[in-house]
Formats: C-alpha cells, sequence, structure tokens
C-alpha cells in the first residue's frame, strides 16, 4: 500500500526502472541483456525478497567477475543499506561511483545512504552528510532528468533539511512541476498533502482528475491511486467522499487481487460507519473481510466485530444491537476501542 517512501504522501513505494540505450546492433543487445538478466536476477530477486544474506553472497560472487564487478558492488551497497550497515553500504557505493558515474541509480542510492546516515550522526558529521545527500540526488537528475525517485527524493530533502544544510521550500514547486510532466499520479501523491495543509480542496479535486484520466503510463496502476485517494480523504475526516472513491474501484478478474484488496473491504465498512451511508454495502463489506483468513487479516477481530456491530446498530437501532456493542466493549482490552464505543453508544 502505500509505504515508504514519500514520507509522506499516501503511496507505497514507486517502482523506477532506469531506461537504457545501447548503440550495438540488436543480436548484441539482445545477447548482452540475456546474459546480465541471467546472471543478476537470482541476486536482485534474493533483495527484493529481503534474504538479505543470500542476496549478499550471490552479490559478493558477481563483484569477483569482472563483468559484473560494478552490479556486484551495488547490489552489496544495497543489502549493506537495507541491513543499515550504514559505513559499509557507503563504502560499496563509493567504489560503484569511482567506477561508474553515469548511472544515475547508484548515485541516488548513494543520497540515500548519505540521507540515512545524517538522521544518526553526530552534531559534527550530520551537516555533512545532509549535504552530500542532495549533492546525489542533484546528480542522478543531471545524468537522467526523468528519475523519478531522485525528484522525489530530492522534493523531500527540501522539505526536511535545514536551510544551512541547502534545504529551499521554494524549490519543491519548480521539482513538483518536472514530476508531473513524467507522472501526474506520482506527483499529486506528494502535492496533495501539502494542497490539504493549505486547503485548497478545490484544487485537490481538479489534479486528483487529472492525474486519474491523463497518466495511462503512470507507474501507479488506477485502483492503487484510486484506494491511496480514498485514505487521503479519511484522513481529513472526507469519509462520504473517501466512500465514494472506495466504491468506484473495479478490479479486474484475471489477475491477482492486489495487497490492498483486503483492507479496502474493511474500509469501506469503516467509512460507511463513519459517513452513515450506504449501510447495506457497509455491512456486507465488513462480513467478507471478516471471512477472510486470520494469516491475511491486519485488522484485530473486535474492531472487526465492532465495525459489524456498530452498522447494524446504525442501520435497525435494535436493543439486541445496543447488547452487541456492550458486550463487546466488556470483553475487549483495547482502551481505544472502548471509547469508541462509548462515543457510539452516547451519540445515540
Amino acid at each position: 500500500m502505500f509505504k515508504q517512501y514519500l514520507a509522506h504522501s499516501f503511496y507505497s513505494a514507486l517502482r523506477y526502472t532506469a531506461p537504457w540505450l545501447a548503440v550495438a546492433g540488436l543480436t548484441a543487445i539482445s545477447v548482452s541483456v540475456s546474459a546480465i538478466d541471467q546472471n543478476l536476477a537470482p541476486a536482485e530477486s534474493a533483495l527484493t525478497n529481503q534474504q538479505y544474506e543470500q542476496a549478499k553472497q550471490l552479490f559478493s560472487d558477481l563483484s569477483q567477475q569482472a563483468n559484473f564487478k560494478v552490479k556486484g558492488k551495488f547490489g552489496l551497497a544495497r543489502v549493506a543499506f537495507f541491513q543499515e550497515k550504514l559505513d559499509l553500504a557507503e563504502d560499496y557505493i563509493e567504489e560503484v561511483l569511482e567506477q561508474d558515474s553515469t548511472n544515475p541509480e547508484h548515485f541516488y542510492y548513494a543520497a540515500r545512504i548519505a540521507g540515512k546516515q545524517a538522521q544518526t550522526a553526530s552534531v559534527f558529521t550530520k551537516l555533512g552528510y545532509a549535504k552530500d545527500t542532495k549533492n546525489y540526488f542533484t546528480q542522478a537528475l543531471q545524468i537522467d532528468n526523468q528519475h523519478q525517485l531522485s525528484i522525489i527524493g530530492l522534493i523531500g530533502f527540501h522539505r526536511q533539511a535545514p536551510v544551512i544544510a541547502g534545504g529551499n521550500k521554494e524549490a519543491i514547486s519548480g521539482l513538483l512541476d518536472q514530476l508531473r510532466t513524467i507522472d501526474k499520479r506520482a506527483a499529486f501523491a506528494i502535492e496533495a498533502p501539502l494542497l490539504f495543509e493549505k486547503k485548497q480542496v478545490d484544487k485537490i479535486f481538479s489534479r486528483y482528475q487529472v492525474a486519474l484520466q491523463q497518466d495511462l503510463d503512470s507507474q501507479v496502476e488506477v485502483s492503487e491511486f484510486k484506494f491511496n485517494f480514498a485514505m487521503l480523504l479519511a484522513s481529513q475526516s472526507m469519509y462520504l467522499e473517501g466512500l465514494k472513491e472506495l466504491n468506484s474501484i473495479e478490479f479486474d478478474e484475471n489477475q491477482e487481487l492486489p495487497s490492498y484488496a483486503n483492507m479496502r473491504l474493511y474500509q469501506i465498512a469503516k467509512l460507511a460507519a463513519e459517513s452513515n451511508s450506504e449501510l447495506d454495502f457497509g455491512i456486507q463489506s465488513i462480513k467478507e473481510y471478516a471471512a477472510i483468513a486470520e494469516e491475511d487479516k491486519t485488522i484485530p477481530n473486535d474492531w472487526v466485530d465492532f465495525r459489524l456491530a456498530q452498522l447494524s446498530y446504525m442501520k435497525l437501532k435494535g436493543v439486541e444491537q445496543r447488547k452487541v456493542l456492550e458486550q463487546i466493549k466488556r470483553n475487549t482490552k483495547d482502551n481505544g476501542l472502548k471509547d469508541k464505543i462509548k462515543s457510539v453508544l452516547k451519540a445515540e
């Protein structure tokens, strides 16, 4: 779901694959790509699956081969970064940059490593790492001005870094414009919370519609885009608007359901209750969520039971439904849920 890198907006990590061109003949290109994929695929797969020790061994083996030395070292830098061995990651990425300073991905990860170091460094070195973060993102964009994650990273830097480290909030607008030309949905993910802070709600919905309709090549899939926007609306207590977005989501029957599909069911029930609308649809959705295998749920069962009881109580206003809510309140150990049930019963 959203998560992670846009700290943030409402997305999970945006994926980026740097395009590359070759001037050799078609046959040579095909052989080269095939060879690289065959050798790198197991290591990259292990890294993606967070099998860090396996990835480290595979990348280490690759780094001993002349044709894959840089790629192996780059893999080791990323493994060390994700294991939060930042000094080691720094050593590896410096080796990589010495040998290949033409790949924006190298500078992008150098920036991430330096940024992480800035968070934990002493007062004497923090400023230097912060400046390195900005410089590395900037160098990545000098190589490829469409490198999305470097644009996003630089936006985040300018939002958080002090002026003495190179932070400049006035630069954010231009970077957002740059990102918008590449991927309007990715830009909207960052911009929307900022517009909410300025209470520019009309502009939010206007730009949302443009991004939704026009970005056919966006790296953010339509259903995910709608789901994340619904969650942003809910965070602003715009429950009815969020519910409408959730209801508009359609999944392709021929494809595996996305990771947020189950959460969508719970959120439909929650927003139906909070907006006091579409109660039957909310009840149907929470029942579907309750039927999901336990290992696939992320919402505690007492909250699931509460949402069903809440929706039933709102619909029927009966004594039996009230008793169910009171029983859940007695049985739960979650003080937040106790307070929520109190407010529901008090409101009636």
